[in-house]
């Protein structure tokens, strides 16, 4: 049993605060501030995004996404006082356990800058962790103009794709529990070695589902995800729902 560090987010930005609670945890959290760079600049929440994985495996990824609310999307990150404060959960992850290697891959997608974090799960709740300072290195840009429509079980995705650039997708169907029409952030791979610029997916008919596109690594270096979209179930009007930038 032990005490944790909750991570509450508002419209206002981002709120650590102490608070006095009973939970057995099999895998902690970490959080913390990103580096200003050269200039004084944090990025801003529209260019960060990151991705996530624990064990050496990317069969799940959590991003920024994880935590949207009702005030919106990229709750996993965000300024306050023009700081930037980050927050992984790998409660999130049903295979994590205390111990485990894990890496989180931040990307400026403005600068096209990244900054990569590993350690090991914290076997307390929480934990502060320091990133290293964001460096260009050639990493793959993100997928853009990146659509999903439905026919039926049907899923249809489309995007631009770099030339000899190679991807995974990965879904989930799970909403995030509030009324922003976002994902819960936390994805399951389900194509690797895609080539070109589609890749058709189908999944029950009463099911929404989101997307996320990855660059598979291109000289060692793993590139940022894309936007999120979405298709909704066919109990609601079929429509393209490109929202949820992450």
């Amino acid at each position: 049993m032990g005490r944790f560090l909750k991570t509450l987010f508002t419209t206002t930005g981002l709120v650590l605060a102490l608070q006095a609670s009973s939970l057995w945890a099999a895998a902690g959290s970490i959080w913390g501030e990103l580096k200003p760079t050269s200039a004084g600049l944090v990025p801003d929440p529209a260019d960060l995004s990151f991705i996530s994985y624990v064990g050496n495996n990317d069969d799940v990824l959590h991003t920024e996404n994880s935590y949207n609310s009702a005030v919106g999307t990229n709750q996993g990150y965000q300024l306050h006082e023009g700081k930037g404060y980050w927050f992984v959960n790998f409660m999130n992850f049903s295979q994590a356990m205390d111990g485990q290697p894990y890496a989180v891959i931040f990307t400026d997608t403005k600068t096209g800058t990244q900054a990569t974090l590993e350690g090991t799960i914290p076997g307390t709740y929480t934990q502060v962790a320091n990133v290293p300072a964001f460096n260009a290195n050639g990493a793959p840009a993100a997928p853009s103009n990146f659509k999903a429509t439905r026919q039926g079980k049907v899923v249809t995705l489309s995007w631009d794709a770099a030339q000899g650039q190679t991807y995974r997708v990965y879904r989930t169907q799970n909403p995030s529990g509030t009324k922003n029409g976002a994902s819960n952030g936390i994805y399951h791979k389900i194509a690797e070695g895609v080539v070109g610029g589609t890749y058709t997916d189908e999944v029950p008919v009463v099911s929404p589902a989101w997307y996320i596109l990855v660059p598979e690594l291109k000289n060692g270096v793993r590139g940022a995800h894309s936007l999120e979209v979405s298709v909704g179930s066919l109990l609601e009007k079929e429509e393209i729902m490109q929202g949820a930038p992450n």
